[in-house]
C-alpha cells in the first residue's frame, strides 16, 4: 500500500512580512514510515542542521487508494502584536489512534493566548502613556513661552 505525505515548511520567521512558505510531496510504501514524518512534538524552531531555517508548519498523510486522512499536525503561534508569535507554539495533530497537543487542550491554549494579547496591551499602552507625556511635557513649554 502507498500513502501520500503532503508537508508544508516555513522559514521559521513569524511575521508576515518576512514569512517564506513552500511544499513538499512524498510518495510513502509502509505505515510505520509514514508516521515517522508526523511527529509527536514540534517545537517551531529550526532544527539548525541546515544552512536555511526550516521549520515543518504542517502534514497530512493520506491513504494513496482511498484519499482517507491517516494521519495529521499543525502548528500555530500567536499572530497579533509585535513578535507576539515567538511567544507561545502550539503544534496539534494525531497519527493512528493518538492524539496529540502541545499546549495541553484548547482552553489551555486560550489562556496562553489571553495571558499573551495582555502583555500586548500592557506594552501598547506604556508606550502610549510615554507619548502622552512627551506631547503634555511639549504643550507645558509652549504654553510656558507665550507667556
Amino acid at each position: 500500500m502507498a500513502y501520500v505525505v503532503q508537508q508544508e515548511f516555513f522559514n521559521g520567521y513569524r511575521c508576515s512580512c518576512c514569512q517564506r512558505h513552500w511544499n513538499d510531496t512524498k510518495i510513502v510504501d509502509t505505515l510505520e514510515e509514514v508516521l515517522e514524518y508526523v511527529p509527536l512534538e514540534n517545537s517551531g524552531e529550526s532544527d539548525g542542521e541546515s544552512i536555511l531555517d526550516v521549520v515543518l508548519e504542517s502534514v497530512e498523510v493520506k491513504d494513496g487508494a482511498t484519499g482517507e486522512l491517516i494521519a495529521w499536525g499543525r502548528l500555530s503561534y500567536p499572530q497579533f502584536g509585535r513578535y507576539s508569535g515567538y511567544k507561545a507554539t502550539r503544534w496539534v495533530g494525531w497519527r493512528g489512534d493518538e492524539r496529540f497537543d502541545s499546549a495541553g487542550s484548547d482552553k489551555e491554549w486560550e489562556a496562553q493566548l489571553a495571558e499573551i494579547r495582555e502583555s500586548v496591551r500592557r506594552e501598547k499602552l506604556r508606550e502610549a502613556e510615554a507619548e502622552l507625556a512627551t506631547a503634555q511635557a511639549k504643550v507645558n513649554r509652549l504654553q510656558e513661552t507665550n507667556r
